[in-house]
């Protein structure tokens, strides 16, 4: 089996564009002065905020960013910690919390917007309404294709 050279990788190049995606937003956040937190702490309130009232729990949060259990506990605690989210519990469940985005977390997403928004426009500069049109489908093809792989693994939620 030939193996290719790894900047002819698919998974290379994904990765390789995961760093630089979290380089440029850490920059895009020193130039409009935005509190740092980790890109996935930011990621996770601008989910929130754009779910309206739609409750969220922890296990929504598993199924949207294909992390573990683990890791969504520990980005939730943090985030909680720091009074940008709450956990309340459900009437007639109390081991289900619902999340709820606190007006410090509403804060940070509007310090946030201008720095997705100007990646975006990053982004979206260079390719054509074409080009972006077919790397997000191919981006859902891979994503599906690797979902039962990532199940199996017993380190990912299921994608029910």
């Amino acid at each position: 089996m030939n193996a290719k050279a790894p900047t002819e990788s698919i998974g290379f190049s994904i990765k390789c564009l995961d760093h630089l995606l979290i380089h440029t937003i850490d920059a895009l956040c020193d130039k409009h002065q935005v509190d740092q937190l980790a890109v996935s702490h930011s990621m996770v309130i601008h989910y929130l905020a754009h779910r309206d009232a739609t409750p969220t729990y922890q296990r929504d949060l598993e199924k949207a960013f294909h992390l573990t259990r683990s890791a969504i506990t520990n980005i939730v605690q943090i985030l909680e910690r720091e009074n940008y989210i709450k956990r309340e519990s459900v009437p007639g469940d109390a081991r289900l919390k619902r999340i709820i985005l606190l007006e410090r977390g509403f804060e940070f997403e509007n310090k946030m917007k201008c720095c997705f928004r100007e990646l975006e426009d990053i982004l979206s500069q260079t390719l054509t309404a074409q080009e972006r049109e077919q790397f997000l489908s191919i981006c859902h093809k891979l994503e599906h294709t690797l979902e039962p792989y990532a199940k199996d693994s017993g380190r990912r939620p299921a994608a029910s």
